[in-house]
């Protein structure tokens, strides 16, 4: 089950690597992004609602 996961995630980040490449972002860039959206969502996660 962990390999599953884990080949599912590789995919995922070699698509979003591709796509950040294809509009000219390079690794650095992708990363601060992420780094950045992982920063915001612990600060407003006591605010955030869930809409399921």
């Amino acid at each position: 089950m962990k390999t599953h996961v884990k080949k599912d995630l590789d995919k995922g980040w070699h698509m979003l690597i591709q796509e950040a490449r294809s509009i000219g972002l390079g690794i650095h860039d992708v990363r601060q992004f992420l780094e950045s959206e992982t920063a915001s969502r612990k600060k407003n996660h006591k605010k955030t609602v869930r809409q399921d």
